[in-house]
């Protein structure tokens, strides 16, 4: 048996539709299903002298995580949009932003922070970034956020307690992958809210291929207005 969307998952399909291969196998109810991530004491004190050695003030200042790249393209929220909300971000808050990417992603990382505002890449610590995984959950865990395109970067901040605001890719089902959310510490939107009209008799594989296409598509003012609504929310 598997869910569908008349079944109005809590947990969100990825999760609710595994648990059901387990439950001929285990009598009691599962309940606690949420994954968590743990940090050593080390690692919380590695990751918090790298971003004082930037000159990044914890007490005073909001740090926000922005992921700014999918996995892959079809993933990938198109550079100029995501330039607009960083810049909205920066706007708003006047925190600092990280930028989640790994070296062989530099050049798409800095085709972006290139494509922000002169007084926006002011609060990018562009250079500043994790090594390895540890080290990049190291940094997560202290930001008061992580915002940008929905994928694993998503699934770590929110096992690690962290708030999200998640951009879903065209081409994934939501309904799917929007675990855990709450419309208030975790937040996402995905063009389907927005424009369910063009998703009719389209397969996964067509939106896919032609994700650019749907990309042009997804409002980057509407994203922006969620966001604001988001930040808001998680300030109050």
């Amino acid at each position: 048996m598997r869910l569908d969307s008349k079944n109005n998952p809590k947990n969100g399909f990825a999760i609710d539709n595994r648990l059901l291969l387990l439950k001929p196998l285990i009598k009691e109810k599962i309940t606690n299903v949420k994954p968590k991530l743990y940090l050593s004491i080390s690692e919380k004190k590695e990751a918090k002298e790298i971003l004082e050695k930037s000159g990044i003030d914890l007490k005073n200042k909001a740090l926000i995580m922005m992921n700014i790249l999918g996995s892959e393209a079809h993933k990938t929220l198109p550079f100029h949009k995501m330039a607009k909300i960083i810049d909205f971000i920066v706007e708003k808050t006047n925190a600092n932003i990280l930028f989640n990417y790994i070296p062989n992603q530099k050049k798409q990382a800095l085709e972006i922070y290139n494509s922000c505002e002169e007084k926006t890449k002011q609060n990018i610590h562009f250079n500043l970034y994790g090594s390895n995984l540890r080290q990049f959950m190291g940094l997560l865990s202290y930001c008061d956020t992580l915002i940008g395109n929905e994928g694993g970067a998503i699934n770590m901040a929110k096992a690690l307690e962290i708030p999200t605001f998640s951009i879903f890719s065209p081409s994934i089902d939501k309904n799917t992958w929007q675990v855990f959310e709450d419309n208030i510490k975790n937040v996402s939107i995905h063009l389907i809210d927005i424009k369910p009209e063009i998703f009719e008799f389209k397969s996964t594989r067509f939106i896919r291929k032609n994700s650019s296409e749907f990309y042009n598509e997804f409002p980057e003012d509407i994203i922006i207005q969620k966001i604001d609504t988001y930040l808001d929310n998680y300030k109050n």
